[in-house]
């Protein structure tokens, strides 16, 4: 499993979204990973002639399928707009998601009366999303909204200075505090120098909405210095979180096992609201963080005390993404590794990140929620 890990993370670091989707076949008598590209031309040659080094390497058939119509890109901004849609304005659709064996996109549904599912496979309204094809796929069951894990978007209230427009993060991992649920997340999308306190509302795949309260704060600046961590916990204490989390906008979830830290050269991906996921490669793990003197002070790079210590860890690649709104989210390889800090901003795959590694999570008062190896 990390072998095909690997090869995944090196496909999607190289092509970014000139890569439409990758799956694993299994049918037949030959299991194979299955590239499709968003065009033909020199793309095409240069996926395949680095599938064929990886298939060598690694022992695993590749194929390569030219001349998909849409990027990933493409294909995620069509499932975050019209499943927001869809999921408003018709009762039973519980999630889209993207089939890329198909090529389609997948709609599921929940309708406990038999007869009535003929009707939805007739829909025409649905038989096409933005020009994609679809299918029905039926629930057993109704979606449960009781439950919190990482990689949800947190939008903040009252707004932060750090996002004088877009009061947004990302969620991190799941965690819980003295036996409430809720999520780690970066110190500084709290309110700025109120942070213990700040409310958040956390908005899942789903659609599934938990208010939020900020109580776990590193307010010691000989400690706050190292990391940029906080705790979200939720308001209504019946809510459970699960060791999950989201690595990109669909609704799969990776369990979270418990945390690493990076060594130099580590391959690691990121996952935010703003520019989705997109990976790199450690090239500093004792990064001293930005400390914004040159804005006021406006911002911070750890929880508290200036400037901020060199105990984060940078992330460089052609292909890395990040933007504002990213921050907070998780980082991670075959296992979690860090919370999103700050970042030299592009959406044009020339970003750098910064992350706060996640062994610094105790000063936040909670226990991240892992799943034992």
């Amino acid at each position: 499993m990390a072998d095909q890990e690997e090869i995944i993370r090196l496909i999607k670091g190289k092509f970014g979204d000139d890569i439409a989707g990758i799956y694993f076949d299994n049918e037949g008598n030959e299991f194979k990973l299955v590239v499709r590209t968003s065009k033909k031309g020199r793309l095409e040659k240069d996926v395949l002639a680095l599938s064929n080094q990886l298939s060598a390497r690694y022992k695993l058939p590749i194929d390569v399928v030219a001349n998909s119509p849409r990027n990933f890109k493409s294909i995620e901004n069509i499932l975050q707009n019209q499943s927001s849609r869809l999921m408003r304005s018709i009762e039973g659709i519980q999630g889209l998601g993207y089939n890329p064996r198909k090529d389609i996109i997948s709609i599921y549904v929940y309708e406990p009366d038999d007869s009535k599912k003929q009707s939805w496979l007739n829909n025409q309204q649905l038989s096409k999303l933005s020009g994609m094809e679809t299918e029905i796929v039926f629930d057993d069951g109704p979606v449960k909204t009781t439950s919190l894990i990482g990689g949800g978007f947190l939008e903040t209230s009252p707004v932060s200075s750090s996002y004088p427009n877009k009061p947004m993060c990302t969620a991190g991992f799941p965690a819980t505090k003295n036996g409430v649920a809720g999520v780690i997340a970066a110190a500084h999308c709290g309110t700025l120098n109120k942070e213990l306190g700040t409310k958040s509302r956390y908005v899942g795949r789903n659609n599934e909405i938990h208010q939020l309260t900020l109580t776990g704060y590193d307010t010691n600046p000989d400690s706050g210095k190292y990391h940029d961590l906080a705790f979200f916990e939720t308001n209504d204490k019946t809510v459970k979180a699960l060791p999950y989390y989201y690595p990109d906008i669909s609704s799969y979830t990776e369990e979270a096992y418990p945390y690493r830290s990076a060594q130099v050269d580590t391959y690691l991906c990121h996952y935010g609201r703003t520019t989705g996921t997109s990976c790199g490669n450690v090239i500093d793990v004792a990064y001293a963080n930005f400390n914004n003197s040159a804005s006021g002070g406006a911002n911070k790079g750890c929880a508290s005390s200036l400037p901020c210590g060199n105990t984060f860890v940078r992330i460089e690649r052609k292909g890395l993404n990040c933007l504002v709104g990213d921050s907070g989210g998780p980082v991670y390889g075959s296992v979690p590794y860090g919370i999103a800090s700050s970042c030299v901003v592009s959406n044009s795959g020339n970003a750098a990140l910064m992350y706060s590694p996640l062994r610094f999570v105790h000063y936040t008062g909670a226990q991240l929620l892992t799943t034992p190896y």
